[in-house]
């Protein structure tokens, strides 16, 4: 009985480890040329914005569209243009098979937080607040930016994909332990206990190697938003005074280790110091960048 145990742990062992290495395929990302590996067959685009579709239209419905007109059509203006670029970018790229699953839609939302986001599949959402933090259409443009750098990066499946790939090693761990107790004659409950151990311990390191990884990716969707604004027409010397104003407004978030965002401060030396130079070769001025806080 115990040998026929093994046998199947084993392979299930084996079985996990070969369908998740399958059906992972690399991909370049937009601007940065990272190579990344998504699981495709598990995230596709298609399946992903199905997810998505549900909850960007619940979060409209709990918190209502801006009654703010002249604000809205700031931010679909600014929005359309760094879509347009977007779109651009992509066809022009090698990436054109993927714009079918872009739905782009935006709303100007009531919510209390400063915030904006770019679901997957383009789903654009601005919380009132920000405007009061970009200050003018070039400010907005880079926040803008930044968000749809995380979606045209696929960050989310990237994210999925590692976490599915952390599940499926935890399982690989969970069956050596119990495949090592079948060995040496350890009764299930001592084998329980040190999986369990295990699991918990995997965990712990996981969290923090996966708060690391967010680090990267929002260095990267600054990195992709520089390069997106500019390409719209907005001045990419916008940014970094964007996260000026934020940290003027609530503070600068701690560049500590388990921190799951850079601080503001090593968001503007990057901005600077590494990518300035190559968004200025793509910016050409479209006119005045005017003011969109809102009013009180």
């Amino acid at each position: 009985m115990n040998g026929y145990r093994l046998f199947v742990k084993v392979g299930l062992c084996f079985l996990l480890f070969s369908l998740f290495t399958s059906c992972g395929t690399k991909r370049t990302v937009p601007i940065t040329n990272r190579t990344q590996r998504i699981a495709e067959g598990a995230f596709s685009d298609d399946q992903v914005l199905s997810m998505i579709k549900p909850i960007y239209k619940k979060t409209i419905s709990q918190y209502g569209d801006s009654r703010n007109k002249k604000q809205t059509a700031l931010v679909k203006k600014v929005s359309n243009r760094l879509i347009q670029a977007t779109n651009t970018y992509l066809k022009s790229n090698g990436y054109a098979n993927e714009l079918k699953y872009y739905e782009w839609e935006v709303h100007l939302i009531k919510n209390s937080e400063a915030n904006a986001c770019c679901y997957p599949g383009g789903k654009i959402l601005v919380y009132e607040p920000i405007l009061d933090v970009t200050d003018n259409e070039a400010g907005l443009a880079a926040v803008l930016g930044h968000e749809i750098g995380h979606a045209i990066a696929k960050h989310s499946a990237e994210k999925l994909t590692k976490s599915a790939k952390k599940m499926i090693w935890q399982q690989i761990g969970v069956n050596a332990i119990n495949i090592i107790g079948l060995i040496e004659g350890d009764s299930q409950e001592t084998i329980n206990q040190v999986a369990n151990s295990g699991v918990d311990l995997s965990n712990e390191i996981m969290q923090y190697v996966e708060m690391k990884y967010s680090r990267k990716q929002e260095h990267e969707a600054d990195h992709i938003g520089m390069i997106l604004m500019a390409m719209a027409g907005y001045d990419p010397h916008e940014a970094p005074k964007v996260w000026t104003r934020m940290t003027q407004k609530y503070g600068d978030s701690t560049d500590r280790i388990l921190s799951t965002h850079p601080s503001n401060a090593k968001r503007q030396r990057w901005m600077n110091e590494k990518w300035m130079d190559e968004a200025m070769r793509y910016y050409k001025p479209q006119g005045k960048s005017r003011k969109v806080k809102r009013k009180r």
